[in-house]
């Protein structure tokens, strides 16, 4: 039994004699005879024509359609657990046609610049996505309404409890399997969307913390705005906020994270800064995690740049707060405004990684 296989992109696969196994048969190893094109691409919808002779390629039938998802990428990555679905996805299509390349080396493959600009479209907050980045499903054909645990778009804690190990690498399928991830996460799978074009040996993950140097006790997190401080504040400029528990919060997904403090807490959040396919993440961190490429700091998990240095940050950050003790039987924290006064907030770097790991 011979068949070909016609796709709408070449003139077809030469005719191989293949024989059926218990009435299936099973192609493999096909390849067109017209080249791709040399540039990054992807097809989600390539189509194969099947045919079938069983008198040795004198007469042909139809045997049906299938339909695929095709990436062309600049190179092989080094590391094969990089092609995951979704990052795949993410990278091809932010990248494709932003220039041709030679399959030899990241730098040669039209403007790398352009490519890495196409890629952080995917992910910024005014690019195309507007911070809801599709995720990828394997099955296909199913109706994923039917599916009520399943998150249609990757999240930046869509859930306020969502946990996070030590190395990015780690987080990464996490993220794309749950659909939900902290800041480290986010750090990783931009990452992984360049490695997989090329840029493997020129990126760098940063760990920040943030301190307060205006007055009060140093601080040991910080907070994205935005907040609202009721007045008025102790003499050492400080609000208190007691919770109850041993935690201030609570998740769940959308309408059920929470803050637990309690009625006399002086200091409330409200929906401020937007993360990736939400709204209203979590807004109190000791420390978060960035990208830094060539003297830029991308924020994946927010969709923003800071191309003026961390100190760029400080319009988003509210307060700073640390433990305050427990006061008539209840946890409290100390919160300090940010006053958003030159040198009034220290940005460091407190940990530095190279990718891939």
């Amino acid at each position: 039994m011979k068949r070909p296989g016609v796709a709408n992109f070449s003139d077809g696969v030469a005719p191989d004699s293949v024989s059926p196994t218990n009435g299936a048969i099973t192609a493999s190893n096909l390849v067109a005879e017209t080249a791709f094109d040399n540039t990054i691409n992807l097809f989600n919808d390539l189509r194969i024509i099947w045919e079938v002779s069983v008198d040795s390629g004198k007469n042909w039938s139809w045997a049906g359609n299938t339909d695929h998802q095709v990436y062309v990428i600049c190179t092989a990555p080094s590391d094969p657990k990089l092609l995951r679905h979704t990052a795949l996805h993410i990278s091809t299509d932010g990248a494709q046609n932003a220039g041709p390349h030679d399959g030899k080396h990241d730098a040669d493959f039209g403007d790398p610049v352009k490519v890495r600009a196409a890629i952080w479209d995917e992910f910024s907050a005014t690019g195309k996505n507007k911070l809801k980045i599709p995720r990828q499903r394997a099955q296909q054909g199913v109706d994923l309404t039917l599916d009520k645990n399943w998150l249609p778009y990757l999240g930046y804690y869509y859930s306020w409890t969502v946990t996070q190990t030590t190395f990015v690498e780690s987080d990464v399928p996490n993220l794309i399997k749950n659909g939900d991830g902290q800041c480290n996460a986010w750090a990783g799978l931009f990452l992984d969307t360049l490695a997989i074009q090329g840029f493997a040996s020129k990126n760098t993950g940063l760990s920040i913390n943030c301190t307060n140097q205006s007055g009060g006790a140093p601080s040991a997190y910080f907070m994205v705005g935005k907040w609202k401080f009721t007045d008025p504040a102790a003499g050492d400029g400080s609000y208190s906020n007691p919770y109850k528990g041993n935690d201030f919060k609570i998740g769940g997904g959308p309408g059920k994270n929470a803050y637990t403090w309690l009625q006399n807490a002086q200091v409330t959040d409200t929906v401020g800064v937007a993360g990736q396919n939400n709204t209203h993440p979590l807004s109190i961190f000791p420390h978060h995690q960035l990208v830094l490429l060539d003297g830029v700091y991308y924020d994946p998990s927010y969709g923003l740049t800071y191309p003026h240095g961390l100190a760029d940050l400080d319009s988003n950050v509210d307060g700073f707060d640390l433990f305050g003790g427990i006061v008539n039987g209840a946890h409290t924290i100390k919160v300090w405004k940010n006053p958003h006064a030159a040198g009034a907030v220290n940005f460091e770097v407190n940990h530095t990684w190279s990718y891939p790991p």
